[in-house]
């Protein structure tokens, strides 16, 4: 499993949680789980579990599942706000885009920030993007 925790500095570490159940010859399972730190350049924004099989004797990625996460769900015209921040556009654009004031895309992103968890608007797009 992927997860990340915050420090009370306030950054973010990035956890890899792995485990591995062995069926031993006398029919008792052996339980592995590995905890490490994920790379800085593999940043995620959610839960994220990485299936594996054993493929001839090594392991072979088979799926990644997300975990549905009711409370990060958006609007539309939050996903709206998203796409054009994703696109670069500033808040002032994407006001004039969809017809509102500046002040009404500033609220709906810092809504977006505390939803995700995130504290600026590239992290925001990093993590819609990911999501995609």
């Amino acid at each position: 499993m992927h997860y990340r925790i915050r420090h009370k500095n306030g950054s973010y570490r990035y956890i890899h949680d792995e485990k591995i159940a062995i069926k031993t010859e006398n029919g008792t399972y052996l339980y592995l789980i590995l905890l490490n730190a994920a790379p800085n350049e593999e940043k995620f924004y959610q839960v994220k579990l990485d299936v594996f099989k054993n493929v001839r004797g090594s392991f072979v990625k088979a799926d990644t599942y997300n975990p549905r996460q009711e409370q990060n769900e958006i609007t539309p015209r939050q996903h709206d706000i998203a796409r054009l921040v994703i696109k670069g556009f500033t808040n002032q654009e994407i006001a004039d885009q969809l017809s509102v004031s500046v002040y009404t895309v500033k609220n709906h992103k810092q809504t977006l920030f505390k939803k995700m968890n995130v504290k600026s608007s590239l992290e925001l797009a990093n993590y819609v993007k990911q999501l995609s």
